[in-house]
């Protein structure tokens, strides 16, 4: 079975597989890319279970991105393989072509019947763990079901506009989060202290502007208060031995109380 995505057939490039719902049509693509980028295989994936029976599956890629090609060396170098003997030069050019293959087989040797594979890049023999370290990035794999499930979730769709936007920004934003739930905690304390206040029955605290009156006239009343003790104290040293009718009066004035701590008393409490 071999698809072209290239055929001069159509102007478009575009290749179509068709078939009933529920006919393998996504598992045939799905599996044949999961095969060539190091996926599980399994003996019933040939359909002749003889011994020695075989199967693959190959892929042909035109890297058409310099990243890409930078990719795919970098991987093969970490994997102690030269770029040189899988591109056959020094000096890529675009388009690079990079062919993936996977072979199965099966053991005649043991009696289980045990399965082999054969890794190829551009036909130089790589082992299963190069093959995916090359082949996965290239060819991503979306289980629509599953991503469909995962983009009916918020964090999923936060994530994955977090993975768009660089480090920095999302530090900031996080940051900024992080403050704003501080300041809402800040004014959820600072309302509850206002509703808790006991208030003159004329007095809302529907808006800012009543209760900056309010703490206007308390602070009001204690410069009042204040300032009759200081009165009353610098009277108190001077009429001691006045015995005038204007000490008698300054002697009661002295004498009578102007705070008191009494909430059923008139006075200058704060």
């Amino acid at each position: 079975l071999q698809f072209d995505f290239e055929s001069n057939h159509s102007s478009s490039h575009l290749v179509a597989v068709t078939g009933e719902t529920g006919h393998g049509k996504s598992l045939l693509i799905s599996k044949v890319i999961d095969l060539v980028t190091g996926g599980k295989a399994s003996s019933t994936m040939i359909q002749n279970s003889a011994s020695g029976a075989s199967a693959s599956v190959e892929v042909h890629l035109k890297l058409c991105n310099q990243d890409h090609v930078a990719m795919v060396a970098k991987s093969l170098v970490a994997s102690g393989i030269d770029p040189k003997s899988v591109f056959q030069t020094d000096d890529v050019s675009l388009p690079a072509e990079l062919s993936l293959k996977r072979a199965l087989m099966l053991s005649s040797k043991s009696a289980n019947k045990r399965l082999k594979s054969a890794c190829f890049l551009n036909g130089e023999q790589v082992t299963l763990k190069v093959l995916r370290a090359v082949g996965a990035p290239l060819l991503p794999v979306v289980n629509a079901p599953v991503a469909a499930n995962a983009l009916g979730r918020q964090e999923s769709r936060l994530a994955m506009i977090d993975a768009g936007v660089s480090p920095s920004l999302l530090f900031s934003v996080n940051r900024l989060s992080a403050a704003y739930r501080s300041r809402r905690v800040q004014r959820q304390r600072l309302e509850g202290e206002i509703a808790s206040r006991t208030l003159p029955v004329s007095m809302t605290v529907q808006e800012d502007k009543d209760v900056e009156l309010l703490a206007h006239w308390i602070e009001e009343l204690d410069a009042f208060e204040t300032r009759i003790l200081d009165l009353t104290s610098v009277l108190g040293s001077r009429i001691a031995d006045d015995k005038s009718d204007l000490g008698q009066l300054l002697d009661a004035l002295c004498s009578a109380q102007w705070t008191d701590s009494d909430d059923s008393k008139a006075g200058f409490s704060s």
